[in-house]
């Protein structure tokens, strides 16, 4: 009976040390793909990776595990804010590569353009609240100096 108890918790501690082990994996795996910048500001606390594990910013600190999740969340929504900046450049640059296609008329680039539903001749429309007045018919060069005044860096 004893035994047999004794088996069951072995064999249930040697699981929850894969599962640990497989965390710690996991976060270690995090760290590394965080951008240096971040784990040089990093703070450290008593709740800290191993330096075997290579849990260390470049100077040289161990950092906190709660700290490398909590890094990787932000540093994962600033990703996806990059991404919905860039993905609305494209829209406004494939909407006038449409226009200046057409030799239509390119409204103020400063509005997004959106997407019509119902497209007559363009996959892309205008917005509605894009001033009237803004339009201009380009040629190549303003076509350039339009879409060069564009920023595609990041700000």
């Amino acid at each position: 009976m004893f035994e047999k108890r004794r088996r069951r918790r072995e064999s249930h501690n040697a699981v929850e040390r894969r599962r640990r082990d497989n965390i710690n994996e996991r976060i270690q795996e995090l760290c590394t793909l965080l951008p240096e910048k971040l784990l040089d500001s990093a703070p450290t606390s008593s709740n800290v990776m191993s330096v075997s594990n290579g849990q260390v910013g470049s100077n040289g600190r161990a950092i906190n595990k709660g700290t490398i999740l909590k890094l990787s969340v932000d540093h994962i929504k600033e990703l996806r804010e990059e991404v919905s900046k860039y993905q609305e450049q494209i829209k406004k640059l494939e909407y006038m590569i449409e226009c200046a296609k057409r030799g239509e008329l390119i409204p103020d680039t400063t509005a997004a353009p959106t997407m019509n539903p119902n497209p007559t001749h363009s996959t892309f429309d205008a917005p509605d609240n894009a001033p009237r007045g803004g339009h201009q018919r380009v040629g190549s060069i303003q076509f350039r100096q339009q879409f060069n005044s564009l920023q595609l860096g990041p700000e």
